[in-house]
């Protein structure tokens, strides 16, 4: 008897909710003839909802399918009577606020999307939905943040759109505030999508200016790594897609190299046939093709933006901070790396004097030290013709002595001449002759071809700039 009623129970609903459907449609197509139609609709669910605002009651679309599909009717064809509907946004919003802990996930996110569609009308307005859309993002659920994440998003690009109505720029400044407020909050989930939202603005050219930019900048000091690292991400021109952004989960299954792997470990497990391999074969061709596709095409987006290093305010200010961030900092050495980066990347670019960035990579100018290349190569990044000499000739002495000596490998010497070279072509008066001397005196090792080619690329660059450093039977002709 139980199973009879409820298949007679799911029969109705699924009659009822075709009903309202039929009615929708005639309702879009001729608004006036079905004005009663929608009141009467309009005041069910108003009675419902009160009732469920005055109880605290429990409903989804298991337990309540003809409430959902009333209250889907009514923001669906709302639009169509804008005088009796102007009450359903703050319906919605009571209805959300109300039941946040009881309502299930399937009901708020019918709740988010008719408030999503009324907002689309132009109905619900942003200063009403954008609190609560933010508040929603604090729940654990993936399919309800991706929703509001990807509304806020399209809401921006459809306000900045060139046949925007009147007030779109009032509202785009609305936003931009809220969602700076949010950066300022610095709350963990909240502020990092916030920044999620920002970046992939900047990255559709919505908001591509400096006023976003410094705001970025500010979630590069801040005390949460997931924030910290994506802002230096998007200073190193590092701009994930949206979709990417929104959990590790994600990022996993976009990544080509572990679905690779798990198509290769799922072989394992079964008889190897030629068939097998080559349908392996032909699956991992593709991934690999549609992945160099996707790469080409955002590397192209990325060289029509502007870098945003340029577009900092202060940028001897941001510096410094993040210098002492680095100082007192204690990330992982990779994020560390990271903050380097940037750091290389602001002082090469404006040209700054932050003379204590080369005393804070001496710390890693080791041969074991796991990627002593890459410090080595942003510190001669972060070398101008503005550095003075003097704060350059200690360093240099540093690199010569832990890397090229006897007791080195050839690898190292080769990437310590190499270094010097490229600092001194930047600033050549940071070379002493005897140094020099000792370091070109390097080109008469046997049987070490990339020893051999630093020594002369070095003795070749002190021959155009500054020969008088060199040993008179060294200068040439």
């Amino acid at each position: 008897n139980s199973f009879c009623t409820l298949l007679v129970s799911m029969s109705a609903d699924k009659s009822f909710r075709g009903t309202l459907l039929a009615l929708q449609n005639k309702t879009r197509r001729d608004p006036e003839s079905y004005v009663d139609e929608f009141r009467t609709q309009l005041q069910h669910f108003d009675a419902v909802a009160k009732s469920l605002l005055g109880s605290g009651a429990n409903f989804d679309q298991a337990s309540n399918p003809q409430f959902l599909a009333v209250m889907q009717f009514v923001c669906n064809v709302g639009y169509c009577y804008p005088e009796e509907s102007a009450r359903l946004p703050q319906l919605l919003v009571d209805l959300l606020e109300a039941g946040k802990g009881s309502i299930r996930p399937d009901g708020r996110l019918a709740l988010v999307n008719c408030l999503i569609l009324l907002r689309n009308k132009n109905l619900a307005p942003v200063e009403l939905t954008m609190p609560v859309f933010f508040g929603l993002l604090q729940s654990r659920d993936k399919t309800l943040r991706k929703v509001i994440l990807s509304h806020i998003v399209n809401d921006v690009r459809r306000i900045n759109l060139p046949g925007a109505k009147e007030g779109s720029a009032k509202v785009n400044r609305h936003i931009q505030s809220f969602l700076f407020k949010v950066m300022e909050d610095d709350d963990a989930v909240q502020a990092r999508c916030a920044l999620t939202i920002m970046i992939d603005l900047y990255r559709r050219q919505l908001w591509c200016n400096d006023r976003t930019v410094q705001v970025i900048a500010t979630a590069c000091f801040s005390r949460h790594t997931l924030i910290l690292r994506m802002a230096l991400h998007f200073f190193m021109m590092q701009m994930p897609k949206f979709s990417s952004v929104g959990s590790d989960s994600d990022s996993d299954e976009q990544d080509p190299g572990r679905i690779i792997s798990r198509l290769k470990h799922k072989l394992k497990h079964k008889a190897k046939t030629g068939k097998r391999e080559r349908v392996l074969k032909h699956k991992v061709d593709g991934l690999k093709k549609r992945f160099d596709e996707d790469w080409r095409a955002d590397r192209a987006k990325e060289r029509q933006l502007v870098d945003p290093v340029r577009l900092l305010q202060d940028p001897q200010g941001f510096a410094e901070r993040l210098l002492a961030k680095l100082h007192k900092t204690a990330e992982r050495f990779e994020v560390r790396l990271l903050m380097m980066s940037v750091l290389a990347r602001v002082v090469s670019e404006h040209e700054l004097l932050l003379l204590g960035v080369f005393p804070l990579m001496e710390r890693y100018l080791e041969p074991s030290q796991l990627h002593s290349t890459t410090v080595l190569s942003l510190a001669s990044t972060c070398v101008h013709p503005m550095v003075p000499p003097d704060a350059l000739e200690s360093f240099v002495r540093t690199i010569a002595d832990r890397f090229v000596n006897d007791r080195s490998d050839q690898d190292s010497i080769t990437i310590g001449i190499n270094t010097i070279r490229e600092i001194c072509k930047r600033q050549p008066l940071a070379m002493n002759a005897e140094l020099l001397n000792d370091l070109v005196g390097y080109k008469q090792r046997r049987g070490e071809r990339g020893i051999i080619m630093a020594a002369r690329s070095l003795l070749q660059l002190y021959r155009e700039v500054n020969p008088e450093l060199l040993a008179p039977k060294l200068r040439g002709s």
